[in-house]
């Protein structure tokens, strides 16, 4: 609305000067993170007491894009943030530019302030908070979140419902707030040892690990939320995909389908198939065949070797113990 006026502002200055990551990250804990002399004593007490139990509490799986370790000097400057959080908050803004063009985007500098002096939900400021207190990727995601509606509206959406399903349960809530922050990046692991990590809340806390686990499996069990798992990866689901996930899951595995899998993953097991050497000279290997119940045979693998390993697998059925258990054999 006012670009005639930004342009006359900006050749005032003939001399363009480009930031980098590392330039923005100095001026906000210059300008905005700065530290007291006193503050800065009190956190490297904080350090010095949790500091190795902090690094372990954070530490990120996969994490190439990330600062994987961080000193205490690099902890007091950056603080409430973890260098990770950081580096995560200029790769997110980044991926919303490339979906909205950057229009109406506010610079990471703009969202640290905001995130300083501004209510969230009905909490106080950062910036008036505690010692101790930690932003998470839930802090950067309220933070964002009117960006994250217009460009990426799908995940949005699926936060909304999770919100819905779960409305007095904050962990619930604050998982798919993270998942839904790595979604978006696409360039970390999408785990519960990451997600776990990256919703530590202060500096002396304990793990989260079983706490976020228990929500994770809840949200999964849930056959309405739209939160499940893909590839290895926890994610939001779209509406649509909810919708055929769920139907997916009405659709019972056929005989023939449950034992093509599991003669796949035996396959695997006995590959490269089982072979010796006889007096150094002749060299014998085994062929794999799979038999279930009182049928003929399944050749998996090497069915013209002479000598076949008979991968047997019995019923399950009442042990001694009381224990319902299915032994495993093989025959020659």
């Amino acid at each position: 609305m006012n670009s005639p006026e930004l342009y006359k502002l900006k050749d005032r200055f003939p001399i363009q000067i480009d930031l980098e990551s590392h330039d923005i990250k100095e001026i906000c804990y210059r300008r905005l993170l700065g530290k007291s002399p006193a503050g800065v004593a009190e956190l490297s007490k904080w350090f010095e007491q949790h500091g190795q139990a902090l690094r372990h509490h954070t530490k990120l799986q996969d994490a190439k894009y990330y600062d994987a370790d961080f000193t205490k000097d690099v902890f007091i400057n950056l603080y409430p943030f973890l260098p990770a959080h950081f580096d995560i908050l200029l790769h997110l803004l980044g991926a919303l530019a490339k979906s909205t063009g950057g229009i109406g985007l506010r610079s990471a500098i703009k969202v640290i302030q905001d995130i300083l002096i501004e209510d969230t939900d009905g909490y106080s400021p950062v910036a008036e908070r505690p010692i101790g207190y930690l932003a998470t990727t839930v802090t950067l995601y309220d933070a964002l979140e009117k960006d994250i509606r217009r460009a990426f509206p799908s995940i949005y959406q699926a936060v909304g419902k999770v919100r819905i399903r779960f409305p007095d349960t904050p962990i619930h809530q604050d998982v798919v707030k993270t998942v839904a922050v790595l979604q978006i990046l696409g360039n970390l692991p999408v785990t519960l040892q990451n997600v776990a990590n990256l919703m530590h809340p202060a500096i002396d806390a304990p793990s989260r690990f079983d706490e976020v686990n228990a929500a994770i499996e809840a949200l999964i069990a849930d056959p309405i939320a739209p939160f499940g798992e893909q590839d290895g990866n926890l994610c939001c689901f779209s509406e649509k995909l909810n919708d055929i996930e769920q139907e997916r899951a009405q659709i019972p595995l056929r005989t023939i389908e449950a034992r093509r899998i599991l003669n796949e993953a035996l396959r695997e097991a006995f590959s490269p198939l089982p072979s010796t050497q006889l007096q150094g000279v002749l060299s014998v290997a085994t062929g794999l065949k799979s038999q279930t119940g009182s049928g003929a045979p399944t050749a998996l693998a090497g069915e013209r070797h002479t000598i076949q390993t008979v991968a047997e697998f019995v019923e399950a059925q009442e042990g001694a113990f009381g224990n319902s258990y299915a032994p495993q054999g093989t025959s020659l």
